[in-house]
């Protein structure tokens, strides 16, 4: 039989192949190739194969689902059919993750845990406001480690000039250096995209015709108050003040529903929303701004997302 090699290349059976090589082991794919051919002349078989491909796709006990933000419905997803008689554990970075990529997927996402909490032990492990901040530079030394490294030397540099100056309660010499390196490396890392980051930031959350309380109206007080002047006059403060009055409006909201927080200052290897042995899962990218998202059912995973959150606990009560 002669194969039409265009055909073959547009063919549903080809796209549905390429899809399914992202997120299934390879030996797998190896023995769904050795019927392509047979299946190749027929529709009715082609979507036949399409409908069975797609079933060992979902049946996977880990899959790809995405680059962020992409991937945050399946969070939402996990947690609308969150079982209550097992606890929710999430690590995260922040407490409001999302919140400028997809704000509708951070408000459901925000909402489900509070109205999951009446019935459900929660349990969220993310960094300290500050922490997030300046933690984020060992990632940046992974992927631009030049860069870094000026950052770094001059931090040292200027920790050492300050070091015996007297500072006011709650600053030293530590907290004043790393804030005057942060505003300038702040204001060089502005880019094309910052003014349409600030204008998310400004785009209300609230909505008084659906929104029952009142947090989202909150936490729009808290994120624009500090931004809301001309471009050129943010600073790394400003942002720093709006991460912190968000957080705090989450913090009290989360424990007001006896919401377990514990924050930290150790850097996160990936982020997770776990419930029952399902999970999904996000890892540093290439990129600072992007993370790799996946779908697990495996219970190796769950033994480790259980094991890293016995590890923190007994690291703060050491504390």
């Amino acid at each position: 039989m002669k194969i039409d090699k265009h055909k073959l290349q547009n063919s549903k059976i080809t796209k549905v192949a390429k899809f399914i090589l992202t997120s299934a082991p390879f030996a797998l794919l190896l023995s769904i190739a050795f019927f392509w051919y047979e299946m190749y002349e027929n529709d009715k078989e082609n979507d036949k194969m399409i409908s069975e491909l797609k079933n060992i796709e979902q049946s996977l006990s880990t899959r790809y689902i995405g680059i962020f933000p992409n991937y945050l419905p399946q969070i939402n997803q996990l947690l609308l059919n969150a079982n209550p008689e097992k606890p929710i554990i999430i690590f995260e970075d922040v407490l409001y993750y999302g919140i400028v990529s997809t704000p509708n997927e951070f408000k459901k996402m925000i909402n489900h845990l509070l109205e999951l909490s009446k019935e459900c032990k929660i349990t969220i492990v993310y960094y300290d406001t500050n922490q997030r901040i300046y933690r984020r530079y060992i990632r940046e030394s992974k992927i631009n480690p030049q860069f870094y490294t000026e950052i770094a030397n001059e931090t040292t540099k200027l920790r050492q000039q300050y070091q015996h100056r007297q500072f006011p309660k709650g600053q030293n010499a530590y907290s004043f250096a790393d804030s005057i390196v942060s505003e300038k490396y702040f204001a060089l890392s502005k880019d094309q995209n910052f003014e349409k980051t600030i204008k998310k930031y400004l785009t209300p959350l609230y909505n008084p015709a659906t929104d029952r309380d009142s947090l989202f109206w909150r936490i729009d007080q808290a994120k624009t108050a500090p931004i809301k002047k001309p471009m050129d006059k943010i600073t790394f403060y400003d942002y720093l003040s709006m991460y912190r009055g968000i957080t705090k409006e989450l913090e009290n909201a989360f424990r007001q529903h006896n919401i377990e927080l514990i924050p930290i200052n150790e850097y996160l290897v990936m982020s997770c929303w776990y419930n029952d042995n399902k999970a999904v899962l996000a890892f540093p990218s290439k990129y600072s701004t992007d993370e790799i998202g996946f779908y697990s059912q495996d219970h190796i995973f769950a033994k480790y997302i259980e094991k890293m959150l016995d590890g923190v606990k007994n690291q703060v009560r050491e504390n």
